[in-house]
């Protein structure tokens, strides 16, 4: 049950400001066709996914489910379910020990 996004296009954040995408209680699934990546978190954005499914990111690049660089991701009570890149099938932190990723009830 649910609503299911199917994206066309990789969702992109790469200006500093903050994002909330947020599942409602019958869950929200965010599907990228096994052809694309899901979400780039750059610019300085600070992300946060809370609620959600995220399935069948693909990339050819690194980070299927979210590629971060230059940003804050925050992942709460979510799934990463078939997602697949070149490093990082679920996430990829560009320089990890600059950039931030926080992730709490969630499941890879």
């Amino acid at each position: 049950s649910g609503t299911i996004i199917e994206l066309e296009k990789q969702l992109s954040c790469g200006k500093a400001i903050a994002v909330t995408i947020r599942g409602s209680g019958e869950g929200a699934t965010i599907d990228g066709k096994d052809k694309i990546g899901l979400f780039k978190v750059s610019g300085g954005c600070s992300l946060t996914l809370e609620r959600l499914n995220l399935v069948n990111g693909k990339t050819n690049g690194d980070g299927g489910a979210v590629y971060v660089k230059n940003g804050i991701l925050t992942l709460m009570d979510s799934t990463v379910t078939n997602c697949k890149g070149d490093w990082g099938g679920a996430l990829y932190v560009d320089n990890f020990n600059r950039y931030k990723v926080r992730v709490k009830g969630s499941t890879f």
